[in-house]
């Protein structure tokens, strides 16, 4: 099991280390290689071509992922202290969007459908996040209901970008931007899967770590531009704003992914044991899963016998 615990750790930093490099390539493309009147990068742009040669790379450590999942049973921690605060950022900043394309889609009727129905879905995900912080072991079924708001939000998120006459219709940034807000929406219907307790296979972490890199390298390239540009508008830095701290969310849930472990085991988690143990006591994943000779001596014992009490202590 240890060279599946380093493989899994090994992985993570190899795919946070691409995610920040294709951001940081996508960025000077998009500022120094990208035709504004046409909407496409250049052909010939080394920064263009890299970040697209290391997105591959990148689909690859996503696809090693899933095999090691198969190997080993990827166990979801319970919420930490970190994606409790970083739900809580992100629903802020949710609230912040939702807010201005409210007052902006009712001030004027350039808003559109799209947009106006992602914004509804929005507000209605903010339940997602809330439950995430204030109560993340209780009420999984009500955060199961917002994390799909969110998979709506996604969906009309990507159609308002396939609609939007800004750019054209095969751009080269369009098609970034439906990208990750498809592997937004993927990773936000994998999240109301595992409110449910079924989202712990596979596509849970290939959607997680897609979002990562997705939402990340798309907005912001997109907000430093908007910034650089001179004549930004405050709807479309909060867009790419939430767009950006959406695929952080995703990164700080795989952060808190457990380790893989054998098949069959039942795992203990740390947040299940006391608070007054010392840490050190306590192991990170422990098989508790009985023999069949002990089953069947429990069969025979007291009710009052302990689980965990071998054939010789029940005579």
């Amino acid at each position: 099991m240890k060279k599946y615990i380093r493989m899994d750790r090994i992985l993570i930093i190899v795919a946070v280390s691409i995610t920040a490099i294709v951001t940081i390539l996508r960025t000077l493309a998009l500022l120094l290689d990208y035709d504004t009147t046409l909407g496409y990068f250049d052909a010939h742009s080394a920064f263009y071509i890299s970040a697209n040669i290391l997105t591959g790379l990148y689909l690859c450590t996503a696809f090693v992922f899933a095999i090691l999942s198969c190997l080993g049973k990827i166990i979801p921690a319970s919420e930490t202290k970190h994606t409790r605060f970083s739900a809580l950022a992100l629903g802020a900043l949710t609230c912040l969007f939702t807010l201005v394309h409210f007052v902006e889609g009712f001030a004027n009727d350039s808003a559109g459908v799209c947009l106006m129905l992602s914004v509804l879905f929005a507000t209605l995900g903010l339940v997602y996040y809330f439950m995430t912080f204030l109560v993340p072991s209780k009420l999984e079924p009500i955060r199961a209901i917002g994390a799909l708001s969110l998979v709506l939000f996604g969906v009309f998120y990507a159609l308002h970008n396939y609609f939007n006459p800004t750019l054209p219709i095969n751009g080269d940034l369009k098609n970034l931007q439906i990208l990750a807000a498809t592997s937004m929406f993927m990773f936000f219907l994998s999240e109301a899967k595992r409110s449910l307790g079924k989202g712990r296979g596979i596509s849970a972490r290939f959607f997680t770590l897609a979002c990562m890199l997705f939402c990340t390298s798309v907005a912001f390239p997109e907000f430093i531009a908007i910034i650089t540009s001179g004549n930004a508008k405050f709807s479309q830095s909060t867009q790419v704003l939430m767009l950006f701290f959406v695929g952080i969310y995703a990164g700080v849930q795989l952060f808190a992914t457990r380790v893989p472990v054998a098949h069959g085991a039942k795992p203990v988690f740390r947040a299940d044991v006391s608070a007054d143990m010392p840490s050190e006591s306590v192991p990170d994943v422990v098989d508790v899963s009985p023999s069949p000779a002990e089953e069947s001596s429990e069969c025979q014992a007291s009710p009052s016998t302990d689980d965990t009490a071998s054939p010789q202590d029940d005579n």
